[in-house]
């Protein structure tokens, strides 16, 4: 059988029926004079097809009104669309059983990865609350001995935070921590009913201005001024004076490293829960440093068992900033100097520490994993496109039953462009449907969710506007 050379159409034949149908228009519809010259050519040659298609695009003539009639629907696309809804919201009425299965498909899947998102919105937002958080770190310090790396720690000495204060200039300000390590009982002497109490921090007086933790009650410059101060949050104010204003009353703290009283002088609001520091009550640092001889009566250098924070100048190079931290340990750190331990000064971004910290006996009670959420991105993402892979496979499964209705709208003289935009009216309904169930579902699964992960969380992403915009790329990405 001899294979016929297939050819364009003629270019006359193409540039009649643009003149007439006008290049909107002509898109549309030219794929079907195009589908009726190939059948030509394999049944009658190239010669009697050309002719055939230039007679067609002649005869053409007569619907040359429709180059107009084009021009008011393109003008009136707002009560087309309306059109359209009223149509897919009868598709979806007169096969209810189809479209509940799909939107609610897609509900349930965008649901869990909506409820994964929050999770991940949650854990990756740790710290940022804080003023002048991206110029604030938590030093490490990483040991090596005779050219052994021994590993990464967070502790460091307190004669460090001083030191590089005074030495220094790119740090504005520094804080240290120490753990009430075996806890303390407190109690109110009013009522005299003591409480075993564990989450309480010794901390410098710039603890409140590095750290934005909100204060109800006090002053953020004073409140950890004296010895004999301490500041507690909002749930330990109710669980010693009840209703009764706790500013001024008297805390007795009997055990761990203070005792005595102690006058209240700052009430802070309740700790978010995004927070690498969960604490109880805050007392100063200097209780320690004046008080024990353990650190009294050594030079700073001996006891490497505090945290210390640093905020430095936006402008600082932290390369040179930690090299000098270095020269600031072997300056004034003699027992290190005269050993064969190198010391290498590292600077851990605030934000990170609760997911990028996997350093020996951090003191950071909540810290996560960034491994953990890589998981769980990966997981919602595979959940999202089985949900779309399902929905693809049911639409398909009925285009069969469609394809009796596409024909008898293009027999009474639909365009190729109306059909389209009137299914993906229909997908978008069905999309946009399953979106706003999906948050319901998000809602409803949240106790679940806190329930596995030990936490209290909300669906704080819904007031997020970056959110509503991926949220909604990706509803009419599945469209």
């Amino acid at each position: 059988m001899t294979k016929i050379k297939t050819s364009n159409p003629p270019l006359l034949g193409t540039y009649l029926l643009k003149r007439i149908y006008g290049d909107e228009l002509y898109e549309e519809i030219s794929g079907d004079f195009i589908e009726v010259f190939r059948e030509r050519q394999k049944k009658y040659g190239n010669f009697s097809a050309s002719l055939r298609y230039i007679l067609d695009a002649l005869l053409s003539i007569r619907n040359i009104d429709l180059k107009s009639q084009n021009s008011t629907r393109t003008n009136n696309n707002t009560a087309m669309i309306t059109n359209y809804i009223k149509m897919a919201l009868r598709v979806l009425q007169k096969h209810p059983t189809n479209s509940l299965i799909n939107i609610l498909g897609l509900a349930v899947g965008m649901g869990i990865c909506l409820m994964i998102y929050q999770y991940i919105y949650f854990e990756s937002s740790f710290d940022n609350f804080h003023s002048d958080v991206e110029n604030t770190y938590r030093i490490t310090k990483n040991y090596s001995r005779n050219g052994e790396d021994e590993g990464t720690g967070v502790y460091s000495s307190y004669g460090l935070g001083i030191s590089v204060k005074q030495d220094v200039p790119e740090v504005k300000e520094y804080v240290r921590i120490h753990p009430q390590y075996g806890g303390a009982v407190l109690t109110n002497p009013e009522h005299n009913q003591p409480y075993k109490e564990d989450d309480m921090l010794f901390v410098d007086p710039a603890f409140l201005r590095v750290f934005d933790f909100r204060l109800v009650s006090g002053s953020t410059e004073s409140a950890l001024g004296s010895n004999q101060n301490i500041v507690i949050t909002e749930q330990m104010a109710i669980k010693y004076f009840g209703d009764n204003d706790p500013m001024g009353k008297t805390l007795r703290v009997d055990g761990g490293w203070a005792a005595g009283n102690f006058t209240v002088t700052g009430v802070l609001e309740r700790l978010p829960g995004n927070s690498h520091l969960q604490f109880d009550f805050l007392m100063p640092i200097n209780i320690l440093l004046q008080e024990h001889s353990q650190y009294k009566d050594t030079d700073g250098w001996g006891w490497n068992n505090f945290v210390t924070y640093v905020t430095l100048d936006k402008s600082a190079d932290l390369g040179i900033v930690a090299s000098k931290f270095d020269t600031v340990i072997y300056t004034y750190d003699v027992d290190l100097a005269e050993s064969s331990t190198t010391v290498n000064i590292a600077f851990q971004p605030v934000t990170d520490i609760h997911l990028k910290s996997d350093f020996s006996g951090d003191p950071s009670t909540n810290n996560g994993s960034i491994r953990d959420v890589r998981i769980f991105s990966i997981i919602a993402i595979i959940i999202l496109i089985i949900a779309w892979v399902n929905y693809i496979n049911l639409s398909t499964a009925r285009a069969m039953y469609r394809a009796k209705e596409v024909g008898v709208r293009k027999s009474i003289g639909a365009f190729r462009g109306q059909l389209v935009s009137q299914f993906m009216v229909e997908s978008c309904l069905v999309n946009f449907l399953a979106a706003g169930l999906a948050v319901g579902i998000a809602y409803l699964l949240m106790p679940i969710l806190n329930d596995i992960i030990g936490k209290q969380l909300e669906m704080s992403l819904l007031k997020d506007v970056t959110f509503w915009a991926v949220f909604l790329a990706v509803t009419i990405t599945g469209s």
